[in-house]
């Protein structure tokens, strides 16, 4: 009975660390496949970021190109408006003072000729200016938009990038934590192991025991059968 009662109890320690070492590898393939797949997220959000700063950079560079451009017509244009007053200016002057007025005036017909076909000149460029500006305009709104909502992208993928971190710190204590719990059933599983090894050893020696109080019963009983047919034998 005691025997028997020892093999089962073995069979069942078994068991239990046969479901118990199952049970924890099927716990690491989770955690390792988790961390995995969340570790490819990351890079793939790093790069989708990355890629939306150099946009941003290279949308910014553009606007302030255009801005230049822009500051740079528009200084022409003063200067060309400065130069047409110059002009009307000193035509006036020559109108009072040249002595010769029809000489004076037909000059200065042609100069108000030349000073009109300049001046339609000055609005064409005036007008062009115009468009450029409106258009430059348009542009740096457009651009203003897409840096807000690339503002707004970079604030959320920071927000992503924050919580796959909380995430994967989670994951890493948990990860952590299970390798103590493997830890622990390793210990347990050696110490089952040792208990196992000594209840062996045990059982191997009542087995020897038992085997040579058999062959010493059977002697014995030999013995007996030996006296008793002696008996028989004298009565």
């Amino acid at each position: 009975m005691y025997l028997c009662f020892l093999i089962e109890s073995r069979s069942a320690g078994s068991r239990r660390y046969r479901l118990a070492a199952v049970g924890l590898g099927l716990l690491c393939v989770l955690l390792l496949t988790a961390i995995t797949v969340l570790w490819i997220q990351f890079n793939h959000l790093t790069a989708e970021r990355d890629q939306l700063q150099t946009s941003n950079t290279n949308l910014t560079a553009e606007r302030d190109q255009l801005q230049t451009s822009n500051t740079n017509l528009t200084a022409e244009r003063d200067q060309l408006q400065t130069s047409y007053t110059n002009l009307t200016a000193e035509r006036d002057q020559l109108q009072t003072s040249n002595p010769n007025l029809t000489a004076e005036r037909e000059q200065l017909q042609t100069s108000y000729t030349n000073l009109t076909a300049e001046r339609d000149q000055l609005q064409t460029s005036y007008t062009n200016l115009t468009a450029e500006r409106d258009q430059l305009q348009t542009s740096y709104t457009n651009l203003t938009a897409e840096r807000d909502q690339l503002q707004t992208s970079y604030t959320n993928l920071t927000a992503e990038r924050d919580q796959l971190q909380t995430s994967y710190t989670n994951l890493t204590a948990e990860r952590d934590q299970l390798q103590t719990s493997y830890t622990k059933l390793t210990a347990q599983r050696d110490q089952l192991q040792t208990s196992n090894t000594n209840l062996t050893a045990e059982r191997d020696q009542l087995q020897t025991s038992y085997t040579n109080l058999t062959a010493e019963r059977d002697q014995l009983q030999a013995e007996r059968d030996g006296l008793q047919r002696r008996f028989s034998e004298l009565g």
